[in-house]
């Protein structure tokens, strides 16, 4: 793949979150055509993988989120988070992620703590 495919490939087709520090990281694996092999590409997800989140720590991540306490995250809510907190989501993205928050919130857009721990 292209340098400039690494980031769509890693957030929308594999589902990770990388930060432009970790884009950079990766598109140095690039040869000088500017193309990153899939073996090189296999090593950096393989050297960079982040550990899941354990139950506790999503628990209170949720908690820390879900500020009236209702049991709920709204899907405005976690959009406005994604949208003002580290790195900003690009108009493609934030509309990938309502998507999801659609599919997984249903039509009342809240979502519970299993919802979130099966989102993250």
């Amino acid at each position: 793949i292209s340098k400039d495919q690494l980031a769509t490939v890693l957030r929308k087709q594999l589902a990770q979150n990388p930060t432009n520090a970790d884009l950079e990281a990766a598109a140095q694996l690039a040869d000088s055509g500017g193309k990153i092999s899939l073996d090189d590409l296999c090593f950096f997800l393989v050297e960079n993988a982040k550990p899941m989140p354990s139950q506790t720590q999503l628990a209170k991540a949720f908690t820390v989120l879900d500020k009236d306490g209702s049991g709920y995250l709204e899907k405005d809510e976690l959009k406005k988070i994604v949208s003002t907190v580290g790195e900003k989501f690009s108009s493609d993205e934030l509309a990938a992620l309502d998507a999801v928050l659609l599919k997984v919130g249903g039509d009342n857009g809240k979502i519970d703590f299993a919802e979130f721990s099966n989102l993250v």
